[in-house]
């Protein structure tokens, strides 16, 4: 892309008096609802590596009770962090409400750091990290390391800088060896502020928006490609590239590169040693931090018809949900070593879910499984806040013969149930699995039919369906039904 399609012209190079580092550690983190849960990890895993204390900045503009409270909490368990909510204000909000989206299918909370020397007036520098990022080592000597004559300080996109044929120099030209990834920024706010950097960077975008392809990232590159400093890869390790890396020690992981090395996606193809060592890593903190601020209750997640699939397993294993136990009617084919850290049994038959320790059973038939690496949390929070007995769940289908997923329209609502029966109830919503699975019920309530009937699980849920009085269905797609 040639520099003349884009409105105004790079920012010249700034001539910027020698930086004073603070030695308190400032980072910014911005969230919206639909990524709040997403930062559990990168906090835990920043208060489990830092020497001092941080003082973390989380920027939003709206986010709900549930997100709110848990936050609270998380600033109570994190003795490392100092953890300061900031509220965006109308008029900033609507400067960036300005910015066009037509070109991507990021959300506006990525322009949000453009916003950080009008937020935080008293802060001088400050380190910008996304959320889908997992610190792995002290951030000090990045702290501390000397901008020179720059505004920011980044690494390079390694997947985009090493292929000359890639957007970065379709974008940057010959500086395409230079374009760097927004992931992760040392961004000095007191010369930023100097230049009134918000007023002319949001102008830029609000021009050149359409010309972009990755949003924010193309705005700071054409903007800033005279004022950066390029920083080692350590910092912002692309685990979509790592493979390509000899020897890598990453300090700051980045789940970024395709939808497989999301940590909240199961997919089970990814396979290389490193990334999988990685996405359990930020799976296990997530689940260690939410051990700590909740007294959740536990599920008995019963698997009907044995544990066979490797897929299946993961799909468990990888829950954020911190407090489960798996229980398998029927035959296992993994040791005790693939469960890890979670608590496992077999039983030969219904009954013997009485001695099962969740005060909640979740039911998976067969080859099905669970969708999402928060697919439970989800779930059980839903149930615990509208205080369920009995929760129905959407599916999407695999036909393995076909290779091909069916998804269904999904309205993400919780809706009272009113049929008068299991049977009823699928026929009008279209459910298509199993005879239990994607069903959460109360154990009181299961086991108390269970001791008054000998029937088998489809009689019991079905009985229970007409019994309890509080049950709804979640439209949402929970888990994957596989045929």
């Amino acid at each position: 892309m040639a520099e003349t399609e884009l409105y105004p012209l790079v920012l010249p190079k700034q001539a910027i008096s020698e930086e004073q580092i603070p030695s308190e550690i400032n980072i910014l983190l911005c969230v919206d609802d639909n990524y709040c849960s997403k930062l559990y990890a990168l906090l835990h895993s920043l208060n489990q590596t830092t020497i001092n204390e941080v003082s973390v900045y989380i920027v939003y503009r709206e986010l709900n009770v549930q997100n709110l409270t848990v936050l609270l909490k998380i600033a109570t368990q994190l003795r490392m962090l100092k953890i300061i909510p900031v509220k965006i204000d109308d008029y900033y909000y609507e400067q960036l409400r300005l910015i066009s989206l037509h070109n991507s299918n990021l959300p506006l909370s990525m322009y949000y750091r453009f916003l950080a020397t009008k937020l935080l007036p008293q802060i001088d520098r400050i380190i910008y990290l996304d959320i889908d990022m997992l610190v792995t080592a002290d951030l000090t000597t990045l702290w501390q390391t000397p901008l020179g004559n720059n505004i920011i300080g980044a690494c390079r996109d390694l997947p985009f800088t090493e292929k000359e044929n890639s957007w970065s120099y379709r974008f940057l030209g010959n500086k395409g060896n230079d374009y760097f990834n927004s992931g992760m920024l040392i961004m000095n706010l007191a010369a930023m502020r100097k230049i009134n950097f918000f007023e002319r960077i949001t102008d830029f975008t609000q021009k050149a928006a359409n010309s972009f392809l990755l949003g924010d990232q193309d705005a700071l590159n054409f903007f800033l490609q005279d004022n950066v400093k390029i920083l080692d890869s350590k910092y912002n390790m692309i685990l979509s590239y790592i493979d390509n890396i000899e020897n890598p020690r990453p300090v700051i992981v980045h789940y970024c590169g395709y939808d497989g090395v999301k940590p909240w996606n199961l997919n089970m193809h990814v396979n290389y040693e490193l990334k999988v060592k990685y996405l359990n890593c930020h799976r296990k903190n997530t689940r260690d931090l939410l051990y700590k601020i909740a007294n959740f209750p536990k599920v008995s997640i019963v698997i009907m018809g044995g544990l066979k699939e490797k897929r299946k397993l993961e799909s468990l294993l990888f829950q954020a949900y911190p407090n489960f136990e798996i229980i398998i009617l029927g035959d296992n084919a993994f040791s005790s070593e693939d469960f890890a850290d979670i608590k496992y049994s077999s039983i030969e038959s219904l009954a013997e879910l009485v001695n099962a320790q969740g005060e909640y059973f979740f039911f998976l038939d067969g080859k099905d499984y669970l969708k999402k690496y928060d697919s439970l949390l989800n779930i059980m929070t839903v149930a615990i806040n509208n205080h369920i007995d009995l929760l129905l769940t959407q599916s999407m289908k695999l036909v393995e013969k076909e290779g091909l997923f069916y998804i269904k329209k999904e309205s993400k609502q919780l809706i009272p149930i009113e049929e008068p029966s299991l049977t009823a109830f699928n026929d009008k919503h279209g459910n298509d699995g199993g005879a239990s699975s994607g069903i959460l019920c109360s154990k009181k309530d299961f086991v108390k039919f269970l001791n008054e009937n000998e029937l088998g699980i489809e009689k019991i849920l079905q009985g229970l369906y007409e019994r309890v009085l509080n049950k709804y269905y979640l439209e949402e797609i929970v888990w994957v039904k596989v045929e």
